[in-house]
């Protein structure tokens, strides 16, 4: 294969690439949102100071603690192009649209449109001991 061949593949590969990947606008996939959550802890603002913190665990399990130290045991799963969790309550599922931005995640609900943010670099701990954290 010639240098001008093996150029215009790795260009294709390159563009194919690019155009498979979601942009600030498009709500991350099933596989997307699990390949960025899954083992880290993730703090959550709503804009006036946090609002917790989440574990995401294999197998889709998740631990949340809010501001207030109530810790909820759970698990996610898609609808469409929203992230639903469940933690066992009368007020489940709690579903969300999640983009992936520079500083992070972005979960808008749904419905209703409240927004919550990532908060970048924040090593607040996940305090449970419930659930063993």
């Amino acid at each position: 294969m010639t240098r001008f061949a093996l150029l215009l593949v790795a260009l294709a590969w390159a563009s194919a690439t690019w155009s498979e990947s979601p942009g600030p606008d498009v709500p991350m996939s099933e596989a997307a949102f699990d390949a960025n959550v899954t083992g880290r802890t993730v703090t959550y603002s709503d804009g006036a100071g946090g609002i917790g913190i989440e574990r995401y665990a294999r197998d889709r399990r998740v631990i949340w603690q809010s501001n207030g130290g109530e810790c909820l045991e759970g698990t996610w799963y898609a609808e469409g192009a929203q992230i639903c969790f469940l933690y066992g309550g009368p007020e489940d599922p709690h579903c969300w649209l999640f983009f992936a931005g520079p500083k992070g995640l972005t979960a808008i609900s749904q419905p209703g449109g409240g927004v919550l943010t990532e908060v970048p670099g924040a090593k607040s701990p996940l305090i449970c001991p419930e659930f063993g954290s």
